[in-house]
């Protein structure tokens, strides 16, 4: 079900630049307005890329109860020791955010990621589990594409 809730240009044009591995480590998207925009941008560069920089940003303040989207660059080590990375696409709709928010994050998903030419790897996650305390999953998801 589409919600018919656009993107802003800057949505793609992040996007790219993060593509062209630019300063972004991770992106933070949210409906504002009625329009996708990008509210945060990490630079901060972990052991993983953007992974605990964004883990860190999502357990702040009351943000593991809102729904937002995320696209991460995540370096990690091959299995025949190569240094690679992945940019992998987070749906975030926590169970503890309110029905409706859910139910327009959900149905813009698809709308969001039409702007995201190239995030083929992607992670829907409703509890924290399933992105793992440190990010663990976020960065397992994105070595089964390695």
């Amino acid at each position: 079900m589409a919600t018919g809730i656009p993107c802003s240009a800057d949505v793609g044009t992040q996007f790219e630049q993060m593509k062209l591995r630019s300063k972004s480590t991770f992106l933070v998207m949210k409906i504002v307005e009625d329009e996708v925009q990008v509210v945060e941008t990490g630079t901060d560069k972990g052991e993983n890329g953007g992974v605990q920089p964004f883990m860190e940003w999502l357990g702040e303040d009351e943000r593991l109860n809102e729904c937002c989207y995320a696209v991460i660059d995540v370096a990690f080590t091959t299995d025949d020791d190569r240094p690679t990375s992945k940019l992998v696409f987070v749906s975030w709709v926590p169970d503890t955010s309110k029905i409706r928010e859910k139910m327009k994050y959900s149905g813009t998903k698809d709308a969001v990621l039409a702007n995201l030419q190239g995030a083929a790897i992607k992670l829907n996650a409703t509890d924290i589990s399933e992105l793992g305390a440190e990010g663990e999953e976020i960065i397992a998801k994105a070595k089964t594409f390695a």
